[in-house]
């Protein structure tokens, strides 16, 4: 039924309990692929240590490293043969149920082709993680799920941040996508939001509200640090797609979030933050700060008014 796929790089602390957490799902009907994208401490060794466990059909360990984490998922997927695809992260870690419960979800309708649970976020030694949490939710939705059509997901969220936040949360339909897009990979960071939007667009997507992921995180994660200009090639990309107009209320918006992480650049390297700035300004059209405080104004409205139309991650 389900593919489950470990993408490992250096990850020996954490691999022992990510491979447990995975073959003590309470749902057993899975494939476990192992993957190694030459690891410098011992990954291999603990790899291989699960060989002979029922549930691995294949573990393959890169001689050369592949340089981008995509070109791993698209080689777990050339040999998963499950009807759903489960990204697992090495350093991550799932509740027994995760599997259980967001196979049910999605086995209700065969138009799911994402059903995403909520995570617990953990630091480096697995205490919770001092960031906060990454789902805004209604106390009215917890234990519920909710279903989204796809492209308006992607229109009324996606569009603003990565609300798919975190692979290890994630269950996918493998008939929907059988290897990496080409655009994904030119991606350093900002590709998993690109990769989970062009899923997304193609069905329908269920928030399933009970928290069964635990997401490592800590001070020096990549995606603490996300390079702005991959921020508007992601812009550009759902413009394209039709999801967001180059002008207008959300453009406005989505603009003001841009230049919102150009002020946090500015203070860590002000020369690079004028750099990109001078590209904000090429390829959105905009000459001054409007669009980040009008977008600080219409932030400030959704918290006061709770019922106001411009959709944020809290209503997920």
């Amino acid at each position: 039924m389900v593919s489950v796929i470990v993408p490992n790089y250096n990850h020996s602390k954490y691999l022992r309990q990510r491979i447990d957490s995975i073959i003590n799902q309470t749902f057993q009907d899975f494939e476990l692929i192992l993957l190694d994208d030459k690891s410098s401490d011992n990954s291999v060794e603990i790899l291989q240590s699960y060989s002979t466990n029922e549930h691995v059909s294949a573990i393959i360990v890169n001689q050369e490293n592949s340089g981008n984490t995509f070109n791993q998922w698209e080689r777990g997927l050339s040999v998963a043969k499950g009807r759903y695809i489960w990204i697992a992260e090495s350093d991550d870690a799932a509740d027994i149920h995760f599997l259980e419960r967001t196979v049910a979800e999605a086995e209700k309708d065969e138009k799911i082709v994402i059903c995403q649970a909520g995570a617990n976020l953990i630091d480096e030694n697995g205490e919770p993680f001092n960031g906060g949490a990454w789902d805004h939710w209604r106390k009215s939705d917890l234990g519920k799920t909710i279903v989204y059509d796809g492209k308006a997901f992607c229109k009324n969220y996606m569009v603003y941040t990565n609300v798919l936040y975190n692979a290890s949360g994630i269950l996918f339909r493998r008939n929907i996508v059988t290897a990496i897009p080409d655009f994904v990979k030119q991606y350093r960071v900002c590709g998993d939001w690109v990769f989970w939007f062009h899923v997304a667009m193609q069905g329908k997507v269920a928030i399933l509200h009970e928290k069964l992921n635990y997401y490592r995180r800590s001070n020096s994660s990549i995606s603490h640090n996300v390079p702005v200009l991959e921020d508007l090639m992601a812009m550009q990309h759902f413009i394209k797609a039709g999801m967001l107009s180059n002008r207008g209320f959300k453009h406005c918006i989505v603009c003001g979030i841009h230049q919102r992480s150009i002020k946090h650049l500015k203070k860590r390297d002000a020369a690079k933050a004028q750099e990109v700035l001078q590209e904000f300004y090429r390829i959105t059209g905009y000459r001054s700060m409007f669009p980040y405080h009008f977008s600080q104004f219409i932030k400030y409205i959704n918290y006061v008014i709770p019922i106001c139309a411009f959709p944020s991650r809290h209503i997920l």
